[in-house]
């Protein structure tokens, strides 16, 4: 009998797990502890504030894990941080960091969104942690009702990781408010 492809995340107080195909056993992916989401994979911790929680964690694009996060005070807002574990030079980081905005953009069109453009002068190189971060905010439309998409890439040496925060305004710019906090607290090796 062919094997069938299936995700299906699992989620307990303190772990979160994922079902991979082709795995008849669900892999841990990460687990809350002390209040800090710990990502197994790649080291990466960032806290779990209360009146947030975490949805689900699964595999993701570019062989990359994906956490998706629920913000009680605007539920309406994906959030998102993508992870993936990898082996870079200083001069690599750099080059990605520049191309991060450019890269998605290119992700983006013509995937059910129109117009999909970053704001001007919103791409912004920025340190976060003691580690070298871009900023940026697009608008596009779906269906043709307009949203927005907010980034925070944090690449290192050892780790690639995007934060990511969409949905309509203003419940989206309310939850990457609140979102930055997370995101300035993470510890990413």
């Amino acid at each position: 009998m062919p094997s069938r492809s299936l995700t299906v995340p699992l989620i307990s107080t303190a772990l979160v797990f994922v079902m991979q195909h082709k795995d008849p056993v669900p892999r841990e992916l990460g687990f809350v502890k002390d209040g800090y989401y710990h990502h197994i994979a790649t080291g990466v911790e960032f806290p779990v504030p209360k009146n947030w929680s975490v949805l689900s964690a699964s595999g993701s694009s570019e062989d990359g894990e994906q956490v998706f996060l629920g913000d009680d005070a605007t539920p309406e807002s994906y959030v998102a941080i993508w992870l993936k574990k990898e082996r870079h030079t200083p001069a690599d980081v750099d080059a990605m960091l520049n191309a991060a905005a450019a890269l998605k953009r290119q992700q983006r069109d013509g995937r059910d969104t129109q117009r999909y453009t970053f704001r001007p002068n919103s791409i912004r190189h920025t340190v976060i942690g003691g580690r070298k971060a871009v900023r940026a905010t697009a608008d596009f439309v779906v269906v043709g009702k307009p949203q927005v998409e907010y980034f925070t890439w944090i690449f290192t040496e050892r780790t690639r990781v995007q934060f990511d925060v969409r949905g309509d305004d203003p419940d989206a710019s309310q939850t990457e408010m609140r979102f930055q906090q997370i995101v300035r607290a993470a510890r990413i090796p």
